[in-house]
């Protein structure tokens, strides 16, 4: 009898949605016109490709840490936006402008003079003038450009983790008679 009663359930329950499903949404009843579906198919369409520049962009703007090997008392100054983490060595904060470097890890602000902490992700936000100074051999993480300078000295490499190549712009005003030290991507 249990047997019978569940049978006979099973079979109303596929009764009613064998008819439900034929009921709707067919050619003399669609959900929707055709002519609203293709007008929302245009709009994502066209939402689709404002945002395939978008996002195109920012694909070209996103680099990979590249390690950078520095020698005791050389400076490195970042460019907005750049990114970098101390793996290794002592290093302290120069800031002219008092408005320090946010250390994103910890969500604090390293001002002018404060030690770099090891293995913490740190933010340049803009162009001016902000890095730091190698109080031993360092090893860094950056991603974005930099440029390092010799302390006593006036020469300057400016550099892009994009390529690791001197940019010869910015590096014009350094006096071509000095003896430069680029730092090597080869050796690392």
């Amino acid at each position: 009898m249990k047997k019978k009663l569940i049978f006979l359930f099973s079979v109303f329950v596929f009764v009613v949605g064998v008819v439900s499903v034929h009921s709707f949404g067919d050619s003399s009843d669609p959900l929707i016109s055709k002519s609203y579906f293709d007008k929302k198919i245009a709009e994502l369409k066209g939402e689709l490709n404002k945002n395939d520049g978008v996002s195109s962009e920012k694909k070209e703007e996103s680099v990979k840490y590249i390690p950078v090997n520095l020698k005791k008392d050389e400076e490195v100054f970042f460019d907005e936006g750049t990114e970098f983490i101390l793996r290794s060595g002592t290093a302290t904060v120069i800031d002219a402008t008092g408005n320090g470097l946010p250390d994103l890890t910890d969500g604090s602000n390293l001002k002018n003079g404060m030690n770099l902490p090891k293995n913490h992700s740190v933010l340049c936000p803009r162009n001016d003038g902000r890095g730091i100074h190698c109080g031993s051999e360092i090893w860094l993480m950056i991603k974005g450009s930099y440029a390092v300078k010799k302390v006593n000295d006036e020469s300057s490499d400016t550099k892009d983790s994009t390529n690791g190549q001197v940019d010869e712009d910015k590096s014009k005003d350094n006096n071509a008679d000095k003896n430069q030290e680029e730092i090597k991507n080869d050796d690392l």
